[in-house]
């Protein structure tokens, strides 16, 4: 079959909506800053500009399915099913709102006052009437560097948000094959493969990073050398700092395989089970929160997405479910059969692998190109407790086995590198005096956080009332959640340099075990 979605572009009913595209700079711009930098900013509806700010429209796309299903000796007992269907995903909310922080339609002021009197007499800033927008910056304009290679501005550097304007609806190409058979009356088992491959993911970016500089290719004012203090003169954009730039993109990219195998007994002489155990791995290039729209690689290098490929923060490599309803054989009929017939027990067991951790690193305003980066791992070094996890929640990460990249100072080289510290063959010099830290290799999937494992049980009776009719009767139950009352640990703090490094301080379920009663009237 085929399915087709309309997803369109998101568009604002009075085009309040202003997007950036840095394509539309021209080159005195890029590296002074200044007036110019309006030219980037197209608000839509305006001067020939689409109501979404997007160059390329959405009409939609068109989704193919397929599947299969075989009855293998023509008995019923055993059969082969699959299928592959091709999934889009709808975005709308996150452009819309990366778009609707960007001036003209956006000011922002804060009133800091120590005076009562005088915040009480005018407790609000000074902010344009809405009939007044829309309003622009005063922008900042590089006019010169000091003898260290920091940047002078006229004023302070701006922070914008951007989405790609040829941006497309990411999707997922999904598939699976599984053999179902029955090896006892009842009883059946399961066994398949389930694949994923996202394409065209959401990241945030900051593409305004510090490029590195040397002789062959030199910066701003014939800058050829470079430190953490010069980094907003290395900038691509004039006028914008290292941070100031966070463009949405759909360059990411996701794989998910995963082993199924399942053992069912269908409901059946008073007993149903279900026993789901999976084991997967999930990788992808970019960093992805569970319940966020898009999430940026911020630790690595925003320019090539390769180098922060690793495991996938929802990688759980084994899970398994366990699920059963027994219906407790007891009396049927009389005062026995009231008090002691009737009565259901139920349970939902489960138990899997801790998400994986990255070492990311704390060092301040160190960094050559104003991203933090990774933490440095000794290799062979044992990085995670063996043993209870309670009796590690101070150290469940052993500190020795971690530090920040090195601190590079004045006259270092290092390289092979392009600009975009990728891999290249310039190399490059720390400024005299100066000093900085590299990004450091990916570091993601280093560890685990702990085992996860939970136990819910109810313990249920049915009173049959005939009044209420067929169907009609009374239920209740008795509830435990965490039955078993097990924490389930978040992960520790991973980030070298800091002083909780390693430390578990908080879980993930902080209710622990519950208990409640329940009375249901059924008619």
């Amino acid at each position: 079959g085929l399915r087709y979605d309309h997803l369109g572009n998101p568009t604002e009913t009075h085009n309040t909506i202003t997007n950036f595209d840095p394509s539309l700079l021209s080159g005195d711009t890029l590296l002074r800053g200044g007036s110019g930098l309006a030219d980037g900013f197209v608000i839509a509806g305006k001067n020939g500009v689409s109501t979404s700010t997007m160059l390329t429209p959405n009409y939609g796309s068109i989704s193919p399915r397929v599947g299969l299903a075989y009855d293998l000796f023509g008995t019923g007992k055993l059969a082969l099913r699959g299928g592959y269907g091709i999934y889009y995903q709808d975005t709308n909310y996150s452009l819309q709102y990366a778009n609707s922080g960007n001036p003209p339609y956006q000011v922002s002021a804060a009133t800091t006052n120590t005076t009562a009197t005088r915040l009480l007499a005018n407790p609000f800033p000074s902010l344009p009437l809405p009939n007044q927008f829309p309003v622009y910056p005063t922008f900042p304009t590089l006019t010169g560097l000091s003898a260290a290679g920091v940047p002078t501005y006229d004023r302070p550097q701006l922070s914008v948000q951007a989405v790609d304007r040829r941006l497309r609806a990411p999707y997922s190409q999904n598939w699976s094959l599984n053999i179902q058979g029955e090896f006892l009356p009842n009883w059946t088992l399961e066994i398949g493969y389930l694949g994923s491959h996202a394409l065209r993911q959401q990241t945030s970016l900051q593409l305004n990073n510090a490029l590195l500089v040397n002789s062959a290719n030199p910066g701003r004012f014939g800058l050829t050398t470079n430190s953490s203090a010069n980094r907003d003169a290395r900038v691509p954009i004039a006028g914008l700092g290292v941070g100031g730039l966070s463009v949405i993109k759909n360059i990411a990219s996701a794989n998910y395989n995963a082993l199924l195998a399942t053992v069912n007994h269908r409901f059946a002489r008073r007993f149903l089970f279900k026993a789901a155990y999976t084991f997967s791995k999930s990788i992808n290039n970019f960093q992805s929160d569970a319940g966020s729209n898009y999430q940026g690689s911020a630790v690595g290098n925003p320019y090539d997405l390769n180098q922060n490929r690793g495991i996938s923060e929802q990688n759980i490599p084994n899970r398994l479910v366990v699920t059963y309803v027994w219906d407790i054989p007891g009396f049927k009929k009389g005062l026995l059969g009231a008090a002691l017939g009737n009565w259901s027990l139920a349970g939902i067991f489960t138990y899997q692998n801790g998400f994986p951790g990255v070492i990311t690193q704390s060092i301040g305003t160190t960094s050559l190109t104003g991203t933090a980066g990774y933490g440095v791992v000794t290799p062979g070094c044992n990085l995670q407790s063996s043993g209870r996890v309670q009796d590690h929640l101070n150290n469940y990460l052993n500190v020795a086995c971690v530090q920040t990249t090195p601190l590079l100072t004045g006259g270092t080289t290092f390289g092979p590198y392009s600009p975009y510290l990728t891999a290249g063959s310039g190399t490059y010099t720390i400024t005299p005096g100066g000093s900085g830290r590299l990004l450091g290799t990916s570091t993601r999937g280093a560890f685990t956080a702990p085992f996860e494992q939970r136990e819910d049980v109810t313990l249920s009776k049915n009173f049959r009332v005939r009044a209420l009719g067929e169907g009609g009767g009374l239920e209740f139950r008795a509830e435990a959640f965490k039955v078993l009352n097990n924490s389930i640990f978040s992960a520790p703090s991973a980030v070298a340099g800091s002083t909780t490094f390693g430390v578990i301080t908080s879980t993930i379920d902080n209710t622990g075990r519950q208990l409640q009663l329940a009375l249901k009237l059924k008619f």
